[in-house]
Formats: C-alpha cells, structure tokens, sequence
C-alpha cells in the first residue's frame, strides 16, 4: 500500500482564552488558513517560514498534538512525530529510564524499547552519565538522548521539527548518517527548519509558511529564493505581488 498525508483546507484558530477551539467561527486568533497539501511516497518536504508564521502548528496538526479547526486531515501508514528534543522527558530521572519514558510514549512497546537500548548508548555517547539524573546534563547531552531514542522507531510517515538542527559538528554529522539509515526505510518525512543546508540535504521538495497560509510551493531552490525575498521584503504590497505570482505557477504544479 503507498503511504501519505493529506491535508484540505484545514484551518486552526486559537480562541483568547488559551484552548483550541472545535467551532468554525470562533473569534480568535487564526494560525492556519485553508491548507491543502498532500506528501506521498517518496517525498521529502521540507517547511520553510519565519518565526510565528505557523510551520511548527502545521507540523503539531500534522502530528495529531493539535486537532484543526476546520477542514481535515487523513494519513495512510504508520507515523511518527519528533516536535521536541525535550518532550516525554521527566529531569529527575535517570537518562536510562528516560529513554523507556520517551520511547513508549513515541509508540514503543517495552521489549522493543529494551531491544534498542545498546543503540541509543552508542549514539548518545553519554557513558556513565546514561544512570545520572536528567537535570544534571547539558543541553547537548539532553539533544545527543532525545535523538538517538526517536531515531531508533521505525515508521512509513516521519515528522520532524527544526531542533534537529543544534548541537556541535560531530553531533551533526553523526545525526545526519543516522537520518539517512533511518529515510532509508520511511516512506515520508516532513521537515521544519530554518537552515537552507540541512533542507538541502535531506528534502527533495519545500512549501513556504506565511501568516498561516501556503505561499510558496515548488523545487528548494525556488521556495529559497522566495523565503529570502519575503525576509528582506519591507512593504506588505511587495510580498503579496512576490507571493501572488509564485502561487499561479507553484501550488497549480504540485497541490492538484
């Protein structure tokens, strides 16, 4: 069976007192607006857009953490999502229970978490830190764990947010040899990031993310060139002529 996921015109409005809201007209404040996408076998997406501009909702929406407003989603194969380098966590535990605490909740059964172990201890290189309690490792560190157990699951669609990006270079390099094993065998995988090279190396298509819409959608190059173009705009009439001319000839090609 081929894998996807599929978004129409699906749309998500935060109410003023914190809680999603389930009623289409709620007043309140609207994060995504009439998203229609689809990923399917073989596609690399990566998500591009500035601070704010909703790719991180799109991606919980995607997930499942965050139930749309309106519109709906549907997904064929299993999938998993990997939004924080921090979630599923408890800091005054030990790294070695944490990596059962986050690995059930990412859908793991014990047995498999237990099977995986002496790979996480590998990649995360923590040594005897592994039996320490939380609190006491660094931000690094606490990436190094977070990494190495999500990248020990097995799914059809992968979701990924842009903290994969941090650590220092021998993290990187070791992540991006890890990634590659584990896109060997996933059939999807969606990607928020704000670096042009770690897009460029592991997504073959982007869509960009603007006040909670799809403005951009195409090769990498092209939705690059459109990110930097949107970064430097100064005049909102700018950005709408840049954005309106993309759409006619991106979203046609690959949203029909």
């Amino acid at each position: 069976m081929s894998q996807m996921i599929a978004l129409e015109n699906l749309s998500l409005i935060f109410p003023r007192r914190g809680r999603v809201s389930k009623i289409a007209n709620y007043s309140g404040r609207r994060v995504l607006s009439q998203i229609s996408l689809t990923v399917r076998d073989g596609e690399r997406l990566g998500i591009i857009g500035r601070n704010g501009s909703g790719k991180s909702t799109l991606l919980r929406v995607m997930a499942g953490v965050l139930r749309p407003t309106s519109g709906r989603i549907w997904s064929q194969g299993t999938l998993a999502s990997i939004l924080s380098a921090s979630a599923g966590f408890e800091k005054a535990a030990t790294g070695y229970e944490n990596i059962f605490l986050r690995g059930m909740l990412l859908g793991m059964s014990r047995s498999e978490v237990k099977r995986a172990v002496p790979e996480i201890l590998e990649f995360s290189g923590l040594g005897e830190a592994i039996n320490l309690p939380l609190h006491t490792y660094s931000s690094g560190m606490i990436v190094r764990l977070a990494f190495g157990i999500c990248t020990s699951i097995r799914p059809n669609i992968l979701l990924f947010d842009e903290w994969i990006g941090v650590g220092d270079a021998m993290f990187i390099e070791s992540a991006d040899e890890r990634l590659r094993s584990m896109l060997d065998q996933a059939n999807i995988m969606v990607l928020t990031t704000h670096s042009e090279q770690l897009m460029k190396r592991f997504c073959n298509r982007a869509i960009v993310i603007e006040g909670g819409e799809i403005v951009a959608a195409g090769g990498l190059d092209h939705c690059w060139r459109f990110y930097r173009e949107l970064i430097v705009a100064t005049r909102p009439e700018r950005v709408s002529a840049f954005a309106g001319a993309s759409i006619r000839h991106s979203l046609e090609k690959y949203e029909r």
